[in-house]
């Protein structure tokens, strides 16, 4: 666990030019495992909650019938929870202090949290990591986190995640958070469908990695993560005429009207609202099955939708303009049926 707290104090020194949280994969940490004996650090009395056992296969058969209806794709199991700062522990280090606590749940792909009552003051910063010590997610900070508290945590691959939370000297005592919701996630982080396999869904299915012309369309491609946590869909950035750069986002209308019945509620409407928006979600290299780096944003705006073409427009609640990672994708209402996609 060691190597754990060395990629944290590495990444507290880096800065982030967006607001985006990334997460980030490494194949080795060994390089800065001195900042380790400069930090005097110990994880021993980090205390470590593991989730109940549930049925999986009767899941599993409730997936088979909801794949052929229109509805956001569920990937995991949630356990509603209540845990807090008081429920980790604290450990003095030099310029401040940091909190860790440890989550399990037994042959899970993925672990992935809904926070509530999310407050950091500038200066703190949280990350969270697995138990392979190989993916890093953070530095979350204060200009992440929606006026309402509320927080979609990205999804972390292996059936254990460790939380840090890294707090200054001159903002001690003014952190908060509430982990509400832990999701247990039994597909989609698999080789199979997380990285993707040609012609899995039609054959007009391709491996962007393996497509060097789609790169730049493929960075305005988002996946995205409902506010229940443990359902998904997809969406991309489209331009505006007057090509504005505004973060508009275009997914589908089922993936907002939960109910299914054709229309949507406030409550419907102010769920989505609290999305997550990750971005770059794809394979590093065409004959590899390494992820590249991702990173994701917290909350957008509601702005259209409709049933009838199954589409809804949302606007991420940031500025995305100056993120040279990202493209806006266009289009035209002339009628004229393009021959190829």
């Amino acid at each position: 666990m060691k190597k754990l707290v060395a990629i944290l104090f590495f990444s507290l020194t880096s800065l982030v030019v967006y607001s985006q949280v990334t997460k980030t994969y490494f194949s080795d940490s060994t390089a800065i495992k001195n900042i380790i004996k400069e930090k005097n650090l110990s994880l021993e009395n980090t205390p470590t909650y593991t989730m109940p056992k549930f049925d999986l296969d009767k899941l599993m058969e409730e997936d088979k019938r909801l794949d052929s209806y229109d509805v956001p794709y569920r990937f995991g199991k949630a356990f509603d929870v209540s845990y807090s700062l008081e429920d980790g522990v604290w450990q003095d280090c030099e310029d401040g202090r940091i909190w860790s606590i440890s989550f399990s749940s037994r042959k899970a792909q993925s672990l992935n949290f809904v926070l509530n009552d999310f407050f950091i003051p500038n200066g703190a910063k949280l990350f969270i990591t697995n138990k392979s010590q190989n993916v890093l997610y953070g530095p979350v900070c204060n200009k992440n986190i929606g006026k309402n508290g509320f927080f979609l945590t990205d999804i972390i691959p292996g059936d254990e995640a460790m939380f840090f939370l890294y707090e200054p000297k001159s903002e001690k005592g003014k952190s908060n958070l509430t982990i509400k919701r832990i999701v247990h996630g039994y597909r989609f982080f698999s080789d199979s469908e997380y990285l993707g396999n040609d012609g899995a869904s039609a054959p007009c299915n391709i491996n962007v990695a393996c497509r060097p012309s789609f790169e730049k369309e493929s960075h305005a491609i988002g996946l995205v993560l409902l506010s229940s946590g443990y359902e998904l869909c997809s969406g991309s950035l489209l331009m505006t005429t007057d090509m504005s750069f505004k973060p508009y986002f275009l997914t589908a209308f089922h993936c907002i009207d939960i109910d299914n019945d054709f229309e949507l509620s406030n409550a419907e409407i102010s769920a989505a609202e609290n999305w997550m928006f990750m971005f770059n979600y794809k394979k590093k290299e065409c004959d590899g099955n390494i992820l590249a780096n991702s990173f994701t944003y917290n909350s957008a705006n509601f702005k259209s939708a409709w049933y009838c073409t199954d589409f809804a427009l949302m606007e991420i609640a940031d500025s995305l303009q100056n993120n040279l990672e990202l493209s806006w994708l266009g289009w035209d209402r002339t009628g004229n049926v393009p021959t190829s996609g």
